[in-house]
């Protein structure tokens, strides 16, 4: 636009670290980690998002032998600022999710870096995401020795008359 002059300050940009700590890039590493620890078994997927003035990310455990099969494990929420930050344990029985969110049954909040590092160490050692990540693992294994044979699994059905003539 001719004549037009910006009116932002020119060091906008000087002070910038693009991703260093936030929620985001701290999930996909532990994503990357995560898939070379299971041999690619199971993988994190992080997506982030914004929604009504929230950055919103989820971390997902997806199973690519299993028609990338996902299960969502945590959601965090956050203004513009990465922190404090919001942690949301998904589909995590009542019993944990009271046990990470403390006495008022709320998401947890991490208010810096290190205390969200200590929440998803939390999350990530406990039983239950334990258990989660193990059947994902059984499950991917014996999906992945199948078709290694060159043969696809089928589902197989009993015998079933339709109710719909």
């Amino acid at each position: 636009m001719p004549g037009t002059v910006s009116l932002w300050p020119k060091d906008l940009l000087e002070q910038v670290n693009v991703g260093v700590g936030t929620p985001a890039v701290i999930l996909k590493e532990q994503a990357a980690l995560l898939g070379e620890q299971t041999g690619k078994l199971v993988q994190g997927r992080v997506t982030t998002r914004g929604i009504e003035g929230s950055i919103i990310t989820d971390f997902d455990l997806v199973v690519p032998s299993l028609d990338y099969y996902s299960y969502l494990l945590l959601r965090t929420q956050h203004g513009p600022y990465p922190y404090p930050v919001k942690v949301a344990a998904q589909k995590i029985p009542p019993a944990l999710a009271l046990a990470l969110a403390g006495q008022g049954g709320e998401d947890e909040v991490a208010k810096d870096e290190k205390a969200f590092k200590e929440l998803l160490q939390r999350i990530f050692s406990s039983e239950q995401t334990k258990k989660i990540l193990r059947a994902l693992l059984e499950q991917a294994q014996m999906a992945t020795r199948g078709k290694e044979g060159g043969e696809e699994r089928e589902a197989v059905f009993g015998s079933f008359e339709s109710p719909i003539q």
